[in-house]
């Protein structure tokens, strides 16, 4: 069943990007989202494969890797947020119309 719930998260992770495309956040911000986002899910799903190898003690490797993603795309999420003012290099640029 791993399979179907890889299917389902991917499906979900789409259909919030899908929802925030529109928004105005810091150049990039869609890709960080979806890095993070998939880890996550990668790291749900794995509780469900039958591969029984493991690392640290409960986690596999494969878990251990999907929690330093996350630490690092949501660390780097809330940096940019903090310090992207909206104007300047990272601004949007209007289009004439």
């Amino acid at each position: 069943p791993a399979q179907v719930y890889a299917i389902i998260a991917s499906l979900l992770i789409f259909l919030v990007l899908w929802l925030l495309r529109e928004h105005r956040y810091f150049p990039g911000f869609l890709f960080w989202l979806y890095v993070d986002l998939y880890a996550v899910s990668r790291f749900i799903i794995e509780f469900f494969r039958e591969t029984p190898v493991i690392a640290f003690g409960w986690l596999r490797v494969t878990q251990a890797f999907c929690l330093l993603v996350i630490a690092g795309t949501t660390a780097y999420i809330a940096y940019r947020f903090k310090t992207w003012t909206g104007v300047g290099k990272d601004a949007q640029p209007e289009i004439p119309g």
